[in-house]
């Protein structure tokens, strides 16, 4: 195993070992709340991320995410479809849709595809909001979305009817993305989407397939934001369009920005803290976006990288020094 894949499962396994441990240090259902929509949040940063790495921002993850809400509560409310089928199929259904869509855009470059995607969503919005108004609830929404069925484990049966049981299962759903990001950043199509955000061009010019791993990123990056879409819809028990408009991906795309696209704990990180800021400043209400807009302004004037990038950033301002400290003690 490389170094630098070894060097990183320890973080992965303290990140989980403390996730996991919430519920036992407080069962208050305030703070598991909080700590659901932190995984909830994780999960929908990390897979924009994905996106990101190959050069690209899609405003319509958004989108994708209602998708698989609606998708989920339908199926369940509708067809009759247990959540553990329904959950897998929100995501699958986000992936088929992504497919059509991202073969049209993906072509587009820079500023085009932000536009365009941001038609999609928009589209998207008022589809929700205005059409099959019996099925998919118009401006109303869907309300009474069910939570998870009970899951029997090992002769253990949980029933999804507390916080606790809902944070377990966002956490899980979070560290399952987190640990096939990381993967899939690590293989070779990880490689490939460096090199197709320095350059397509260059990249199409030694042989690589552009689009087809553009394709790849994108309906990945879709099929999660539906499983998130899913866990929204049963836990929060109602669906609105609003949920999923442009407010919902430009708070994704500022989780991963704050915290690092250059790693994908960035947006665990910058999901963590933004999350928290948030409930600390909920009293202020309007000022949360001021508060927002603040964190972001100063991570790309101070820290471009990110919060991930400042234990670098303090090594390399720390190398110098040590440096001259150690010629000085030789000269002495």
């Amino acid at each position: 195993m490389p170094r630098d894949r070894r060097g990183n499962l320890p973080w992965f396994a303290a990140l989980s070992l403390l996730a996991l441990s919430v519920p036992g240090i407080t069962q208050d259902s305030y703070y598991l709340h909080v700590g659901s929509s932190i995984a909830l949040s994780i999960i929908l940063a990390t897979s924009l991320r994905l996106i990101l790495t190959t050069g690209l921002l899609s405003i319509a993850h958004a989108g994708f995410m209602g998708i698989g809400a609606y998708t989920s509560a339908l199926l369940v409310m509708r067809a009759g479809f247990s959540f553990w089928l329904a959950l897998p199929l929100a995501g699958l259904m986000a992936t088929l849709v992504s497919i059509p869509v991202g073969y049209l855009t993906l072509r587009i470059k820079g500023p085009y595809f932000f536009l365009v995607t941001f038609a999609f969503a928009e589209a998207l919005r008022l589809i929700f909001n205005n059409f099959w108004v019996s099925m998919l609830g118009g401006p109303r929404g869907i309300v009474g979305v069910p939570t998870p069925d009970p899951l029997s484990l090992w002769g253990w049966v949980i029933a999804f009817r507390s916080k606790v049981a809902l944070y377990y299962l966002a956490v899980v759903l979070a560290l399952l993305t987190l640990a096939i990001m990381y993967r899939l950043d690590r293989s070779r199509p990880g490689r490939i989407f460096g090199a197709i955000r320095q350059s397509d061009d260059l990249a199409e010019s030694v042989g690589i397939g552009v689009l087809r791993y553009k394709m790849l990123a994108f309906s990945v990056a879709c099929f999660f934001a539906g499983l998130g879409g899913s866990f929204f819809a049963h836990s929060h028990s109602v669906l609105h369009a609003d949920e999923f408009g442009l407010s919902a991906v430009i708070l994704m795309v500022i989780h991963v920005v704050v915290g690092g696209a250059g790693s994908v704990f960035g947006p665990v990180i910058g999901a963590t803290t933004l999350t928290v800021l948030s409930e600390l400043l909920r009293g202020l209400r309007h000022y949360q976006l001021l508060a927002y807009g603040t964190a972001l302004i100063a991570t790309m004037l101070f820290v471009p990288e990110g919060l991930a990038g400042i234990p670098k950033r303090l090594a390399r301002w720390r190398a110098p020094r040590t440096l001259v400290e150690r010629r000085e003690s030789g000269a002495a």
